[in-house]
């Protein structure tokens, strides 16, 4: 009887650790998920980029490369932007 309860609880821990474990790469899957795409979101170079909440969209003109700016965005992911930085944007998206 003493045996059958050692290998009841060895059993348990076991399964224990293993859900645990799997839970654990649950998360590490979700929290890389979640920093590719928030990085995904903080610049981009597709067009209309900005308007679909990225925060800084790059674009083509005149052969020299310009960014836009979302300030809504920029302000939800409580990113501080320096005015010089603003200064030398083309265009300014959701101004406060």
């Amino acid at each position: 009887m003493a045996r059958e309860k050692s290998i009841r609880r060895r059993l348990t821990v076991m399964n224990a650790l293993s859900s645990s474990l799997a839970l654990l790469l649950a998360c590490g899957a979700f929290l890389g998920y979640e920093i590719v795409t928030y990085r995904k979101a903080l610049v981009s170079d597709e067009e209309s980029a900005v308007e679909r909440g990225a925060i800084i969209g790059l674009k083509l003109q005149e052969r020299k490369v310009r960014f836009e700016v979302n300030l809504l965005s920029a302000r939800k992911a409580r990113l501080k932007l320096s005015s010089q930085l603003l200064k030398i944007a083309v265009r300014l998206v959701g101004q406060l």
